[in-house]
């Protein structure tokens, strides 16, 4: 619909949530997100560009990306970082429920 590349799509949509995380978690948080965010969105083009395969199956594509990016997403996650969108969501609520007693 807007004609531009999957990575800068990526990108654009996982950034939206940065400002949530630069005011709960800090500048720290955000300046590692956004560098997990950009790698991820260069990743998409570089890959997207570069590797054509013929005749791709939609299972093996939903397999092995979930594979790829669930295992990243889990090692930022571990280090106190997001991937963007949802996962800042998620590491804010993370961090909230540490201090929340019943």
């Amino acid at each position: 619909m807007f004609h531009i590349g999957m990575g800068l799509a990526l990108w654009i949509v996982n950034a939206s949530l940065l400002f949530l995380g630069v005011k709960y978690l800090g500048k720290r948080f955000a300046l590692w997100t956004l560098l997990s965010i950009t790698v991820t969105s260069l990743s998409v083009d570089f890959f997207e560009q570069i590797i054509f395969v013929k005749n791709r199956s939609l299972l093996l594509d939903l397999l092995f990306g979930s594979v790829f990016l669930g295992t990243g997403i889990g090692i930022l996650m571990r280090q106190g970082v997001s991937n963007g969108g949802v996962g800042v969501i998620a590491i804010i609520i993370s961090v909230k429920k540490k201090n929340f007693t019943w």
